[in-house]
C-alpha cells in the first residue's frame, strides 16, 4: 500500500489502484496558529475494507497534522457506525459528547 497526501487529503492506492481517502478541513487561529481540525470523511473501497487501510490513512493524516502542530482533531460520526468509532478508539480517539463527537489529541 501506498500512502499520499498530507493533512488535508490523503488517498492510499494499492498496486497503482486508488482505494481509500482522508479528507480534513483544518481551522486556523488569527494569528496564524493550528486551532483545530476536523475530519470530514474516511472513505475505503468496499473491497478493500478489513485491510488496514483506514487506519493507515487516518494515522498518516492524523501524523501530518501533529507535523502542522495541530493537536486536536475530530469527527462526528453516527452513533450506530460501530466499524468506525472502532477504527477512531484504536488510534486513541475518545468520546466528547452524547453527539458522538470523537476528539483525538497527540
Amino acid at each position: 500500500m501506498t500512502l499520499t497526501g498530507g493533512a488535508e487529503e490523503s488517498r492510499a492506492e494499492v498496486e497503482g489502484v486508488e482505494v481509500g481517502v482522508i479528507r480534513i478541513s483544518p481551522s486556523m487561529r488569527d494569528n496564524g496558529r493550528p486551532r483545530i481540525a476536523r475530519i470530514r470523511s474516511i472513505e475505503v473501497r468496499a473491497d478493500q475494507r478489513r485491510r488496514g487501510i483506514g487506519r493507515a490513512l487516518l494515522v498518516h493524516a492524523l501524523d501530518a497534522l501533529h507535523t502542522r502542530e495541530f493537536g486536536l482533531a475530530t469527527i462526528d460520526v453516527d452513533e450506530t457506525d460501530t466499524a468506525t468509532i472502532s477504527l477512531l478508539e484504536s488510534v486513541g480517539a475518545r468520546r466528547e459528547s452524547n453527539t458522538l463527537e470523537l476528539t483525538w489529541q497527540k
